[in-house]
């Protein structure tokens, strides 16, 4: 790292380096380079801060060593490990000091797959959608355009209908007529009279609602006020509507 400094400034930034790099962190102060009286002085950090506090004149720049090279021993990295393991199981996010001395991005930090649940989407539909990730420190990545087709709902016995176990009823339900109420209005064939039910498929019970008529073979149709009015039927030799 280089950095061009005032020369009164530079024993406060020499001691603010060393408090963050390290007193020792290697470091180099060049004054006046190129020129008559250029002059490099070479140490700690904390060594240089004091050699500036005497105070420096000309122009300075400051150069300033990479972080040295960590070799851990295995123990050492086990324990490492064994610690970010009981702060995962304290419910605490593990620090990435292992990762960061090691030069790789901590496991816990890298998300390579996600999830999104979607409702209220319709049918048969395509959507477009962008992905944006964050990494740890706070900078954002935008994918490009993507997009994809909803399938049409899968069949159910809402949208279907379905077969019910078989019922024993009273009669051969010939006619059905769906009434206002949700009820069915059934009747047989060849009956003089007529012997017409009601039945309540919530309930599964039956009510009768004689008619002298022969109504089978007719015509119905449920009027506006809800009652049905049955046109035609059958007499003793034949239809007769």
């Amino acid at each position: 790292m280089v950095f061009l400094e005032a020369p009164h400034r530079l024993a406060v930034t020499l001691a603010a380096m060393a408090g963050v790099l390290g007193d020792t962190r290697s470091a180099a102060v060049c004054r006046e380079l190129t020129k008559t009286y250029e002059e490099v002085r070479s140490g700690g950090l904390r060594k240089l801060a004091t050699w500036a506090a005497d105070g420096v004149k000309g122009e300075i720049t400051v150069v300033v060593g990479g972080a040295p090279v960590r070799v851990a021993e295995l123990s050492e990295l086990v324990t490492e490990v064994q610690s970010l393991v009981v702060a995962v199981c304290d419910g605490r996010r593990p620090r990435p000091e292992v990762a960061a001395a090691h030069g790789t991005a901590p496991a816990s930090a890298r998300s390579t797959a996600h999830s999104q649940p979607l409702t209220g989407l319709t049918d048969n539909q395509t959507y477009h959608y962008r992905v944006v990730s964050r990494d740890a420190a706070g900078n954002t990545a935008t994918s490009a355009d993507k997009t994809f087709v909803t399938a049409n709902a899968s069949a159910t016995a809402a949208t279907k209908g379905q077969w019910s176990s078989a019922m024993n009823w009273p009669l051969v339900a010939v006619h059905m007529i769906p009434m206002y109420t949700g009820e069915i209005l059934m009747f047989d064939a060849w009956e003089i009279p007529a012997k017409p039910k009601v039945w309540n498929p919530v309930t599964n019970t039956f009510y009768n609602v004689p008619n002298s008529d022969g109504i089978f073979c007719s015509a119905h149709v449920t009027l506006a006020d809800g009652r049905i009015l049955i046109a035609g039927g059958h007499a003793l030799g034949g239809a007769v509507g």
